[in-house]
């Protein structure tokens, strides 16, 4: 996948999605995208994939992945997760078929639409780009 920016534009993701600056007004979870070739309008998750805290005291679903997600259209990063290269080069080698089944129990537990509804997911290193049609986003 090819990610063309310039300084705070949107971005191309592949030859088609365009993913813009800015936040669905309606969906706040969710960037503004399009389809360059339809036209049509798209809603991005843009996530990025972290670790789970050590210290977290109650039951966690994403236990058994070792890894979670930050929706970066609601927060940034943690500061100990964007400062080393290191870290993020162990998170990027992470095997697609894990952040997949980890991605499936996430949306669940957050109630957001399913990886069955998107029409890409795109992963570069630690970001994940997942679009759905503007209709399925409830």
């Amino acid at each position: 996948m090819r990610i063309r920016s310039f300084l705070h534009h949107s971005i191309v993701l592949n030859k088609t999605i365009r993913l813009d600056r800015h936040i669905l007004p309606s969906h706040p979870a969710y960037f503004k995208g399009s389809d360059e070739q339809t036209g049509q309008a798209k809603a991005i998750l843009k996530l990025s994939i972290v670790k789970l805290p050590a210290n977290n005291s109650e039951p966690n679903v994403m236990a058994p992945f070792g890894i979670g997600f930050i929706n970066l259209a609601v927060q940034a990063r943690p500061r100990e997760h964007s400062g080393s290269t290191a870290n993020m080069n162990n998170y990027a080698s992470i095997p697609d078929s894990l952040v997949i089944e980890a991605l499936h129990v996430w949306l669940s537990q957050l109630h957001f639409p399913r990886l069955s509804h998107a029409s890409h997911i795109m992963r570069v290193g630690i970001k994940l780009y997942i679009v759905f049609d503007i209709t399925t986003i409830p």
